[in-house]
């Protein structure tokens, strides 16, 4: 991540690096734009994202409640992880409700301005943003922008895995719980644990463990004893 090797920081409000007043965005204490100026740039920065390959390279930024200053408790959650190309990829989890949606967007690459959205049409005119600097540590500000007339401060807050939510814990414990990257999904539920990555599948159960990898190879755990195959190769225990 060496472009952006000066970080900056974001915060918003009333003293911050970023703030409203009589509907002008200020920006470092100098006038920025308007309101709807400043929600236009961020909606055409999330939707600017370019097509993703396999072979994208991502450094995880980690997962996130969403809450408030002073606020212990969330139900809201954000696994979060940017591209050596500036792309923003992850997922959002209501614990409430169990809704899950992917959501993507993009890093100027001047301002170091993080902005992303629902990348399934959810919730189209909400968009959220923060300093990706500030992604990387154990707190970070969070500008929510409801449409170009309402804003809304919030704060994620890094959770050590041990704090991530469980789909046992939801109301739709049966199914799971599913993070997105592109090219990398990772499904937890009743049938086990599934991840899958680009040539690589990983799948656990009450069937036991299957691995399949490039070149054919595969690998089979369960009641019957462990089965392996590669090219010219076949061994079973």
């Amino acid at each position: 991540m060496h472009r952006w090797a000066n970080p900056i920081y974001y915060s918003y409000g009333s003293g911050g690096t970023v703030y409203y007043e009589d509907n002008v965005v200020y920006v470092n204490g100098e006038e920025h734009g308007s309101a709807e100026e400043y929600y236009q740039e961020a909606s055409e920065l999330a939707a600017a994202v370019p097509e993703t390959t396999d072979e994208q390279e991502w450094l995880p930024l980690g997962v996130f409640a969403l809450t408030s200053e002073g606020v212990n408790a969330s139900s809201m959650y954000l696994q979060l992880a940017v591209s050596k190309d500036g792309i923003i990829a992850g997922t959002f989890y209501n614990e409430s409700t169990g809704a899950t949606h992917p959501v993507e967007g993009m890093v100027d690459e001047k301002t170091q301005r993080a902005v992303w959205k629902a990348a399934d049409g959810t919730n189209a005119d909400v968009v959220m943003e923060a300093g990706l600097y500030n992604l990387t540590q154990d707190q970070a500000d969070v500008l929510v922008h409801f449409g170009p007339e309402k804003t809304q401060t919030a704060l994620l807050v890094r959770l050590d895995e041990s704090e991530r939510p469980e789909s046992g814990d939801s109301a739709s414990a049966s199914a799971g719980l599913n993070l997105n990257l592109p090219g990398v999904q990772v499904k937890v539920g009743d049938g086990g644990v599934q991840v899958q990555a680009p040539g690589v599948n990983v799948d656990t159960g009450a069937g036991g463990t299957r691995v399949s990898a490039p070149a054919g190879v595969e690998v089979n755990t369960g009641a019957g004893g462990t089965k392996v195959i590669a090219p010219g190769v076949d061994v079973r225990r």
